[in-house]
């Protein structure tokens, strides 16, 4: 049968189940009773004993399998309701930046495995021959696809902020700015500060400081903050040799 035919058929079926409100009724009816089956079976002697349309709540548990730390286990588990899934879709949770920018990451790390899976299954029991040869490249690629997200939250989430000195004020009281994050570390291992050209963070600083040194004579210095990070930034000698 041509794809044509199938989709004339297909169509006429669904005509006559349209025209029809009881065959409707009935195949909307076997739908729900089987997927009830296969994701809400109940435990082993107490079957789930609700009506077909009445959504799932309270403790719920399927009969199916699932990968263990010591293998493949198939037994009756605890599985989400279907009203619980709807109350988290649509209820808005207080959450610290850092655990939505955790939930961030794990929800956009999913989606790149659902682009590229694993290549070999992991299976503790039968190890694959090849795993070395098909797995080595697919790591290295997951890795720096991790990394690459991490990244890419942080700079989202994480803001640096600045604040301004100036003469008279005791510490760093006034905050003038705040922009994105690139991520990247303030200072040097060895504890010096970080060349202003290698860091977009402290660059932006410091021009920052350089325009400030222009306007006011009494400006000393920018402190720059990016999370536990700490920076401070004088104006470049050669503003002080002009003025």
């Amino acid at each position: 049968m041509s794809r044509l035919h199938r989709n004339r058929a297909r169509n006429t079926e669904h005509a006559r189940s349209i025209l029809d409100p009881l065959e409707y009724y009935r195949q909307i009816r076997r739908d729900c009773i089987i997927w009830n089956k296969k994701h809400y079976s109940g435990l082993r002697f107490h079957k789930r004993k609700d009506p077909w349309y009445k959504i799932t709540s309270g403790k719920q548990y399927n009969y199916e399998e699932r990968t263990m730390s010591w293998g493949q286990c198939v037994s009756y588990f605890r599985v989400p309701s279907q009203s619980s899934i709807s109350v988290k879709k649509t209820t808005i949770v207080k959450m610290t930046r850092q655990k939505y920018n955790s939930l961030l990451i794990e929800a956009k790390i999913n989606d790149w495995l659902k682009k590229n899976p694993r290549p070999i299954e992991y299976n503790p029991l039968q190890p694959d021959l090849f795993e070395a040869e098909f797995m080595l490249p697919w790591i290295v690629k997951h890795t720096e696809a991790r990394e690459k997200i991490i990244n890419f939250v942080n700079q989202i989430g994480n803001k640096v902020k600045v604040y301004a000195r100036y003469k008279g004020d005791v510490g760093y009281p006034r905050k003038i700015m705040e922009f994105k994050s690139d991520h990247q570390k303030l200072m040097i291992l060895d504890g010096a500060y970080a060349n202003h050209l290698w860091s977009k963070s402290i660059q932006k600083g410091q021009r920052t400081a350089n325009i400030l040194a222009k306007i006011n004579p009494d400006f000393i210095a920018l402190k720059v903050v990016d999370g536990k990070q700490e920076c401070i930034l004088v104006p470049s000698l050669r503003l002080k040799e002009v003025a």
